[in-house]
């Protein structure tokens, strides 16, 4: 599992049941903004993974073990259709970091 994953990163084993459970607090979240944004898309899916780990009683490198975990939501949600909702989210936040970047160069 790891092979892929930088050294940096840490990683955590999720159950599909822990990853369905994280992906709805996000998707009803959401879906409560009457506009949301990439930006707002991002910031409750990282409060949600945090608060997740929190709950696990993981408190060290948990900015690490977010990113494996965030890796693990986009593999699971590319391979279930239920799931495509954060797909979408997810290519339209790498759209407006990239448009970010190009604004600052």
């Amino acid at each position: 599992m790891g092979e892929s994953v930088p050294r940096s990163i840490k990683e955590i084993e999720l159950t599909t049941t822990d990853i369905e459970n994280v992906l709805c607090h996000v998707l009803e979240t959401i879906t409560v903004y009457e506009y949301p944004t990439p930006s707002v898309f991002s910031a409750l899916t990282r409060l949600s993974i945090v608060s997740f780990l929190r709950g696990r009683g993981i408190h060290k490198d948990i900015e690490l073990i977010a990113i494996d975990v965030f890796r693990q939501f986009s593999e699971f949600s590319n391979k279930h259709k239920n799931y495509t909702w954060f797909t979408d989210w997810s290519r339209k936040l790498v759209e407006t970091i990239k448009e970010k970047k190009v604004e600052k160069e």
